[in-house]
C-alpha cells in the first residue's frame, strides 16, 4: 500500500445491503471497488506555447483516469462504470482512490526529474461534502505538489442537488489557488447557467465537439464560441480528443490555449509515462504520438508480459476512446 492509501485508508468499498447497480453489473461492480481491480492510467495534456512568429506546444499536465476489470476479464469502461458508481453513491470513494494513487505517481515522477501539473477527475455532487476541500488540501501539502499546479475537473451526470454548497466549497479549494476546471463543456448540462454558478479556471471542451472539427463549420462556431466565452471570463480552453495535427493547429488559431487526445498521446499506465513525457519534454513540435510507445485503453484489458512490464491491448481509436 503506498503512503498517500495509508493516509487515505482503502475506502473503496461496496455496501452490498444498498441497491447501487443494475443487477446483470452488480457483481462485477463489487469486485472492481474493493481496490483490487482498480487501476489508474495518466494522459498527458499540451500547452500552446508563443514562440516569436511561431508557435510549439508542450507536455504541461497529466490527467488521471480510473480504470476498472473484474475477475472474469469483464472491462468495465467509464461510461458504464462510473453511472454505476454515481448510483451507489460512492463517487467520492472512488475519486479518493484516484487522487490517492495520482499524487503517489506525481510523487515518482518528481524524483525522477519530471515536473507537470496534475488533474484528477471529481464528480461535481461530491462538493457536497464539506471535509473534502481540507482532505485535498492535506494530502497536497503532504506530497509537497503546489496547489496550482493540480487541477479539480468537475463532472457531471445531473444538476448538483445544493449548487450554494458545491460553490462555497469550490471557492475554499481556490482560495488556496487549487485550480478547477469545467470538465465535458459543451454537453450535457454544461450550459451558461453552469458557468455562471460554478466559479473555475479552465474549461474543456467535450471531444464530441473537437472530433471532425475540420469538416463541420457548425462545430467551430460553437467552439470559437466557447473560447471567446472562456477568455472574457479569464478562464483557460482546453479541447478534449484532438486525433490529428491539422486539428490541433486549428484550435491554436481559434486560441485554445491547452489540448489532450490520442495525438498527444493514449492513457498510459504509470511505468509508460517517462517515455512520452521526456519525449516532449523539450518543447519539440508536436507530431502524431508512436503507437507502439503508447498504452491504449479506453478500458483495462487483460495484461500480457512484455519484459516484465504491464501493457495493454490496443483499442480502435476513435472519439469516444478517451
Amino acid at each position: 500500500m503506498t503512503s498517500v492509501a495509508r493516509r487515505l485508508g482503502r475506502v473503496v468499498t461496496l455496501n452490498e445491503s444498498r441497491p447501487s447497480a443494475e443487477p446483470s453489473a452488480t457483481e462485477a461492480l463489487s469486485e472492481v471497488l474493493s481496490g483490487r481491480h482498480l487501476a489508474v492510467a495518466y494522459q498527458p495534456i499540451v500547452a500552446r506555447v508563443p514562440a516569436g512568429d511561431h508557435e510549439h506546444w508542450a507536455i504541461d499536465a497529466i490527467e488521471a483516469l480510473v480504470r476498472a476489470r473484474a475477475n472474469n476479464g469483464c472491462v468495465l469502461r467509464p461510461d458504464r462504470l462510473l453511472p454505476a458508481v454515481a448510483r451507489a453513491g460512492l463517487m467520492q470513494p472512488l475519486f479518493t482512490f484516484v487522487f490517492a494513487e495520482s499524487l503517489n505517481a506525481w510523487c515518482t515522477l518528481r524524483a525522477g526529474g519530471i515536473r507537470v501539473a496534475l488533474s484528477v477527475n471529481l464528480h461535481a455532487e461530491a462538493l457536497q461534502d464539506d471535509d473534502l476541500p481540507r482532505t485535498i488540501l492535506s494530502l497536497l501539502e503532504l506530497t509537497g505538489i503546489a496547489p496550482e499546479r493540480f487541477t479539480i475537473e468537475l463532472t457531471e451526470s445531473g444538476p448538483i442537488s445544493d449548487l450554494h454548497r458545491a460553490s462555497r466549497n469550490l471557492w475554499r479549494l481556490r482560495r488556496h489557488r487549487v485550480r478547477v476546471a469545467l470538465d465535458d463543456f459543451g454537453s450535457r448540462f454544461s450550459t451558461q447557467t453552469r458557468l455562471d454558478c460554478l466559479e473555475a479556471d479552465e474549461v474543456k471542451i467535450d471531444k464530441a465537439l473537437v472530433f471532425g472539427l475540420e469538416q463541420n463549420e457548425e462545430q467551430r462556431r460553437i467552439v470559437e464560441h466557447i473560447v471567446q466565452l472562456a477568455h472574457v471570463r479569464g478562464m483557460t480552453v482546453v479541447a478534449e480528443g484532438v486525433e490529428t495535427r491539422s486539428c490541433l493547429d486549428l484550435l491554436g488559431s481559434m486560441g485554445v490555449d491547452r489540448a489532450q487526445g490520442f495525438l498527444i498521446g493514449r492513457p498510459q499506465f504509470e511505468s509508460q509515462l517517462p517515455v512520452l513525457l521526456r519525449r516532449w519534454g523539450s518543447g519539440e513540435a508536436c507530431d502524431v504520438a508512436n503507437d507502439h510507445a503508447q498504452l491504449s485503453l479506453p478500458g483495462l484489458e487483460v495484461p500480457r508480459a512484455t519484459g516484465g512490464a504491464r501493457d495493454i491491448q490496443s483499442a480502435p481509436r476513435g472519439p469516444r476512446g478517451l
